[in-house]
């Protein structure tokens, strides 16, 4: 039996999370947390989304229960962005709006400045791993796609017309084949195909600034 996703959704208007059980892509609101605060910034354990990290305003909160209890782990950041590597699943790096580069080896519980790595994350454009990575990007009305590293891209379908402009598209942290991608108009969409055909899976949210999904081990 597949086991249940979870998606972790960042909106002007707090933290939304759903849940796919059984794989069946019936994803069904399970709960809501800071409600009134944005959420630029969310991160999944790939192997266990029961851990969970959330950019609230200036605190980035922590959860051990798959978002229904959350703790305080900084209240001194204005985080930009949260992301990590599905290979190495406890290890989150976390860039602020200065500039400034933390990374965590447990999961968020405890955070060091680091000097490696890129001070730059732009959330609308993503890969997705394999043998032929894929480059996925936000453009005009839509997603692009690239399959030769960037020196073409081809846009890519919806079942239905994006709202505003594209303001997230992710990679899952459970299979190299699935990305999700939201947008200012509230919408999530979902791709199996390596980012060649989108499937709108919700609507009427606030604006989406951050997504995170990962699969119950």
């Amino acid at each position: 039996m597949a086991k249940a996703a979870l998606l972790f959704v960042g909106t002007d208007n707090g933290l939304v999370m759903f849940s796919d059980p059984g794989g069946l892509g019936r994803w069904l609101r399970i709960g809501r947390a800071f409600d009134g605060v944005p959420v630029q910034a969310v991160w999944a354990q790939p192997d266990n989304p029961q851990v969970a990290l959330a950019a609230a305003g200036r605190q980035l909160q922590r959860s051990d229960d798959g978002g229904r209890s959350w703790q305080a782990v900084r209240d001194d950041l204005d985080v930009r962005s949260l992301h990590g590597d599905r290979s190495i699943p406890e290890d989150v790096t976390l860039l602020t709006s200065s500039g400034a580069r933390l990374m965590s080896q447990d999961a968020g519980q405890t955070w060091a400045a680091s000097e490696s790595g890129s001070a730059a994350h732009d959330p609308t454009r993503a890969t997705l791993p394999g043998r032929d990575p894929v480059l996925l990007r936000a453009a005009a009305g839509g997603i692009e796609r690239s399959a030769d590293d960037g020196a073409a891209w081809e846009p890519t379908t919806s079942d239905a017309p994006w709202n505003g402009a594209i303001t997230v598209v992710q990679p899952s942290g459970y299979h190299i084949d699935t990305a999700f991608a939201g947008s200012d108009g509230g919408q999530i969409a979902i791709s199996t195909d390596r980012g060649r055909t989108w499937h709108m899976i919700k609507q009427d949210l606030p604006p989406v600034r951050s997504i995170a999904a990962a699969r119950l081990a």
